[in-house]
């Protein structure tokens, strides 16, 4: 259903002239669009309009938006002995604390042992908020894609580009890629992912261009991709069973295969 001009907005009082709807709506926005804008100046200058700005919440890209791609980052890379990620329930707010505070409580959360009950904390809310088992899923997947070392000769990988034909949309690729996880999880290899058309664009730069990571976090790091890269020209590699394709799967295989237990 649209509104066009004129028309009446549910729950408000024809009572009431449009005008004067309108006037208070542009007066908030007005309002909140001010107090965004003084927080763009510098803290220290004076304010001459007298408004309270504390009361509004900052604006979302407001975000110091490097920090939260090196906190991301830092999360979701293994430590240099091999260990897990600082997977902490602190999730990264550890930043915000002064230089020397921050190495402090970082030594303690990286001494201790990650133990059941430490996730991935990129799950939001609780656990009755999620599917049952949603933590433990995330944790065993990502320890499946992230192997300690992905020179291992004994770590094989399954190298996947997205389906591109006209008639799959994202759902459906999607779909497809979720398959093909399904089987390198049960074949006990490493899923990593080719050319995504649907990140072709302008808007994802440098090695985000083509690939999903442009919107999610990579299925992999980059040591297993650039590895399964080098294998991928070995002929060895592939005799040897260390690399498999989609092309060595049934349709059937990945979009109605068996799902990991």
């Amino acid at each position: 259903m649209s509104y066009g001009a004129g028309a009446d907005f549910p729950g408000l009082s024809n009572s009431k002239p449009t005008s004067a709807i309108n006037k208070g709506l542009d007066e908030n926005v007005s309002s909140l669009y001010k107090a965004w804008s003084k927080l763009l100046s510098d803290s220290s200058q004076s304010s001459s309009s007298g408004e309270d700005d504390s009361e509004y919440e900052s604006p979302p890209h407001f975000e110091n938006c490097r920090m939260l791609i090196e906190m991301n980052h830092r999360l979701d890379t293994r430590l240099r002995n091999g260990s897990y990620p600082p997977w902490t329930i602190w999730k990264g707010k550890l930043d915000d604390l002064p230089l020397g505070e921050r190495d402090e409580q970082l030594k303690y959360y990286r001494d201790q042992i990650i133990a059941e009950g430490n996730y991935p904390p990129w799950v939001s809310g609780s656990d009755v908020e999620n599917y049952p088992m949603t933590r433990k899923v995330q944790r065993d997947l990502w320890l499946h894609q992230h192997p300690v070392s992905c020179n291992d000769p004994s770590v094989k990988f399954l190298l996947a580009d997205w389906e591109r034909s006209p008639g799959f949309g994202i759902g459906a690729q999607l779909a497809g890629m979720t398959g093909l996880l399904a089987i390198a999880v049960n074949e006990k290899r490493v899923l990593v992912t080719g050319y995504y058309n649907r990140a072709d664009h302008d808007g994802c730069k440098g090695s985000s261009r083509s690939s999903w990571s442009c919107y999610f976090f990579p299925e992999t790091s980059t040591e297993c991709k650039n590895r399964a890269l080098e294998l991928m020209n070995e002929t060895l590699a592939w005799q040897k069973g260390l690399m498999t394709r989609k092309e060595n799967y049934t349709s059937k295989d990945i979009w109605s295969g068996r799902t990991p237990k």
